[in-house]
């Protein structure tokens, strides 16, 4: 497994290259390829999780003594299992070298960014040489590894370590921000561990907090000039710190495991990167957190952890663990500015990105197996993007949301065909849909794209219609022109579009909801134009007051 581990740190660092080729005018293959590869590793890593699950449960069964030997018809067929597993990695392995290799080749052309490559050597503490928190105040030393691996020298170059503690239990004792050996790093020597085409930075730091759980992340940036580096690109890298590693931790997915069972968790599988509450916050993140697991309301304030954690629609970050955070006797939830310390309902005005692109229908062919979108932000503040594919054998795409891989602001989605060799002859008309979307955004929109090969089969656009209901009236009317329902509630709108409706009940009436097309519910009901949709907006006689009583029609 230690091979396979290493195996795959080379792997990334020789993507952190192919990344550095993305935004250069490289032609349509080497696009294509690089989002190939990309896709060969992430299918590899699933099925190495599935061999470790079934190793894992074999090894599980042998010691309690479930089997009666190795001629047992039971572990044979379990042992079986376990071999076709590792076929099918074998064999995934072959595919994903096979793709390597032709990326390798678009490689050879490319004159590349410079690429440094960030490594962690070493954390243990000064006291214990132990890897874990044990002690208050404890001093801990961590180590890293910069190596350059292009043919450029790197001068001005320094190194910085940023540590997230969330009770804020570390002080540094060494100087956040080093140098990097002299501050140059020359070409690559081609040979590992000596040269000064690589150094090593190291920072010592004092843990001064309770010996409370918690979970510490250490994370190293590459600067040039004291600044964000523009010449050259490097890998990200983090370190994880644990406190009070009494609690033993037996498949290392940084859960205690005695914290795990109480929360309802496997402490013998790596269930970290699981979210099974739902609420934004994976499970490693609720133990850093505090909250719990299972509840996506850890406080009991009508508002997700994780929308708590991240500061998602109101804009603010508060507390997940006290529903007020500001102690003002009013709950986050209702409290207009819940970290002020005052009793104000006011909502803040907040900004708002949105997902803006350059076309909404792209035509993948023999010519062009490989194109590029422009995606803007054509709102406010700051636009953090990612993209998904309804189909992945019609289209890929990068960045895409299920890696996950996110873009700020302005840049490039890039759209290709599923494999290098695509005949697109044999799949004229294939059509699918690629949704860009708003990631943080107070509301998260998105754009959808169509995507066709050779020419699109369906028409790009589609007819909306609404059609009132029940014994009340009222009118319809779409934000963007076309439906004023009334009297106009048929319009046509192009592939990709998004339409907002929105309900007008007449005097003693009461809108009742949405039905059709994804609606529900008396709000805005918000249509994505991907092929022809039905919205029924139903109007009840009587409209209703505050004291629930209704006023029926004269």
């Amino acid at each position: 497994m230690n091979k396979l581990v290493a195996w795959h740190d080379a792997i990334s660092i020789y993507f952190i290259q192919a990344s550095a080729a993305d935004n250069l005018t490289t032609g349509a293959s080497f696009g294509q390829a690089h989002m190939r590869a990309l896709k060969e590793e992430i299918e590899l890593k699933v099925l190495e999780s599935e061999l470790l699950q079934r190793l894992n449960d074999l090894y599980l069964k042998v010691l309690l003594l479930e089997f009666t030997g190795p001629a047992d018809v039971f572990y044979i067929a379990e042992r079986e299992k376990v071999l076709d597993v590792i076929q099918s990695v074998i064999a995934k392995m072959d595919q994903f070298l096979t793709v390597l290799n032709g990326l390798d080749v678009q490689l050879a052309n490319v004159t590349l960014v410079p690429v440094l490559t960030v490594q962690p050597v070493s954390l243990s503490s000064d006291t214990t040489a132990e890897g874990n928190i044990t002690l208050s105040p404890e001093v801990f030393t961590f180590k890293a590894h910069i190596k350059n691996i292009s043919s450029a020298s790197i001068a001005n170059l320094g190194a910085k370590l940023n540590i997230d503690s969330p009770r804020d239990s570390i002080s540094l004792i060494s100087s956040q921000e080093q140098a990097v050996s002299t501050g140059t790093l020359t070409a690559d020597d081609e040979v590992d561990g000596a040269g000064s085409d690589e150094a090593d930075v190291v920072w010592q730091f004092q843990y001064s907090g309770e010996l409370k759980d918690e979970l510490i992340m250490l994370s190293v940036e590459l600067l040039e000039g004291g600044v964000k580096p523009g010449t050259f690109v490097f890998n990200e890298t983090s370190k994880f710190l644990i406190v009070h590693p009494s609690q033993s931790d037996a498949d290392s997915d940084f859960m205690p495991d005695d914290w795990e069972a109480d929360h309802g968790l496997d402490p013998t599988v790596d269930d970290s990167g699981e979210n099974n509450d739902h609420d934004g916050l994976l499970n490693w993140q609720e133990y850093r957190f505090g909250t719990d697991p299972q509840n996506a309301d850890s406080d009991d304030d009508t508002l997700d952890d994780g929308e708590e954690v991240i500061g998602g629609a109101d804009g603010y970050v508060t507390d997940p663990l006290d529903k007020d955070t500001d102690d003002d006797g009013v709950d986050d939830a209702t409290d207009g500015q819940p970290v002020d310390g005052g009793t104000t309902d006011s909502q803040p005005v907040l900004e708002e990105p949105e997902v803006a692109v350059d076309r909404l229908v792209v035509i993948l062919n023999n010519d062009n197996p490989v194109t590029q979108v422009r995606i803007k932000n054509g709102g406010t503040g700051e636009l953090t993007w990612t993209a998904e594919t309804d189909d992945d054998a019609i289209a890929m795409v990068y960045p895409n949301a299920s890696v996950p891989e996110f873009e700020l602001n302005d840049g490039f989605l890039t759209i290709s065909s599923p494999t290098n060799s695509h005949d697109f002859a044999s799949t004229t008309g294939a059509q699918t849909t690629i949704k860009v979307m708003d990631v943080f955004g107070n509301t998260r929109d998105k754009k959808i794209i169509t995507v066709c090969h050779v020419s699109c089969s369906s028409p790009l656009e589609y007819e909306l219609s609404v059609i009132k209901d029940g014994e009340g009236s009222g009118s319809v009317n779409s934000a963007l022109p076309g439906i004023n329902c009334g009297e106009e509630c048929t319009a046509t709108y192009g592939v990709g579009s998004t339409v907002t409706l929105g309900a007008n009940p007449a005097a003693a009436s009461t809108f009742a909801g949405w039905s059709g097309g994804g609606c529900a519910g008396t709000g805005s009901c918000v249509v994505d134009i991907i092929e022809q949709v039905q919205i029924k907006a139903t109007f009840t006689s009587g409209r209703i007051f505050e004291n629930g009583f209704e006023e029926p029609e004269q």
